[in-house]
């Protein structure tokens, strides 16, 4: 049987009682009345006998006296007994006041006892660290926890019973912090909740926690430290500040990206371009021939000036993406792609603009990746709308290999991704690499 744990052990403070059986066969005795029954009224306004079943006082063999027992005004039972008992003696009413005292200390009892099973359920099933201690830091026998315990590594409250608090649950590096604070708590100082680093099986974590007095609770104050395990926020909060720099540094360097292709593409034609218009300024009238020729090969640089920016601007944000929409989008990038691709859209003319930016990149780097990296030889886009959710995949039948950690281009897609609340998941092996964005629309 489970030992009681430290709050029930709080709150059994009310002196112990006789069972219904034991009152009884009690009574029976003292009295000298063999068929005694003493009957307790249940919550519904039911009589019980002794064995917990319901008794009707209308039902009663004729010659017996049914006497209430009452407390505080209240009716809260019954004596069944020999008349001759009131007559020939007054111990039946001193009885009836007894017996109804302890009928109403064993229904405090159970109350307390639903409350005390309640509150240990709740501070057993909770994920928070619950702590009980002393005002010197001592840790209450059996004051820890269910979350406390696999925290700590501890397998019986044994082991921690009577130890100082910050010496056996805080990281050393924070013991003396944490001593500090509890010790302003006892002194009546509250406290502001604060992030201090408790020892796990697993070496050091950040906990969120307080420390506040239990009201009215024994002899000794006794206090309750409670925490919550924050090293998933923490490794989230960094996700997201590395997040934000990686899209930062993707920035920069798409900026720099297009600066170069602008020079070394556009930009030169153009400068070629009006280089070569001057010279068919300066040579028209003495040489129309030559000046036909170089305007023939200016429009020809142009031409291509503008093939140059066109790409760049596809680049950025394809145009039959903004006109027209994802499926076509999708469909003109698997003629493009350097491999067979299959499309199959089943999405809504339209969505909103970032869920269509973002699926369209992650295709268009997917299938850069199947061609430039993985050898691929066909790959299968597929995009649906379900749920209120997009999902797009991309599978190929390359050598696998791909992971979101060991390319730039993969983890800014799940940061693009990530960024508008969806979830980029990357498989592969030998067989192929699959690519899949969920996105809510």
């Amino acid at each position: 049987m489970t030992e009681p744990g430290p709050i029930r052990r709080l709150l059994s403070q009310v002196p112990e009682v006789p069972t219904q059986a034991e009152a009884e066969r009690g009574l029976r005795d003292v009295l000298d009345d063999p068929t005694l029954q003493l009957l307790w009224l249940d919550h519904d306004g039911a009589y019980l006998g002794a064995d917990d079943l319901p008794v009707a006082l209308e039902d009663q063999p004729a010659g017996r006296a049914v006497t209430p027992i009452t407390h505080e005004g209240r009716t809260v039972g019954a004596l069944v007994h020999d008349p001759q008992l009131r007559e020939t003696s007054s111990a039946i009413d001193e009885v009836a006041a007894v017996i109804g005292l302890a009928i109403e200390k064993d229904r405090n009892n159970k109350e307390l006892g639903r409350q005390r099973d309640l509150l240990e359920a709740i501070g057993d099933g909770t994920p928070a660290l619950l702590c009980i201690v002393f005002a010197d830091g001592r840790i209450l026998g059996e004051g820890l926890n269910r979350a406390g315990h696999e925290l700590v590594g501890a397998t019986s409250h044994e082991e921690l019973a009577g130890r100082v608090f910050w010496d056996v649950v805080v990281a050393p590096s924070d013991r003396a912090e944490v001593k500090r604070v509890i010790e302003l708590v006892v002194a009546g100082d509250e406290q502001p909740e604060r992030v201090s680093r408790w020892q796990s099986v697993d070496g050091p974590v950040p906990v969120s926690w307080t420390c506040e007095l239990i009201p009215d609770v024994g002899p000794s104050p006794m206090y309750l430290i409670s925490g919550l395990n924050v090293s998933e926020l923490e490794r989230q909060a960094q996700e997201l500040r590395d997040s934000r720099s990686r899209i930062v540094l993707a920035a920069d360097g798409e900026r720099r990206r297009l600066e170069r292709n602008l020079h070394d593409g556009a930009q030169q034609r153009l400068v070629s371009v009006s280089l070569s218009l001057r010279r068919v300024e300066k040579n028209l009238a003495t040489e129309p021939e030559a000046a036909a020729e170089v305007l023939r090969a200016a429009s020809q640089e142009l031409v291509e000036a503008i093939a140059d920016l066109r790409e760049l601007a596809r680049g950025l944000h394809p145009s039959i993406l903004t006109e027209r929409g994802l499926r076509p989008a999708l469909r003109a990038l698997g003629e493009r792609a350097p491999l067979p691709v299959t499309v199959q859209a089943d999405v809504p003319d339209r969505l909103p603009e970032p869920v269509e930016a973002a699926a369209y990149f992650v295709a268009a780097e997917a299938l850069t990746n199947a061609a430039r990296h993985a050898q691929a030889t066909s790959a299968v886009v597929d995009a649906e709308v379900t749920g209120g959710m997009l999902t797009i995949s991309i599978a190929d039948d390359g050598h696998g290999g791909a992971a979101v950690e060991r390319g730039t281009g993969l983890r800014g897609l799940n940061d693009r991704v990530e960024a508008i609340s969806g979830q980029l998941i990357v498989t592969s092996d030998a067989s192929g690499t699959c690519v899949t964005a969920t996105i809510p629309v």
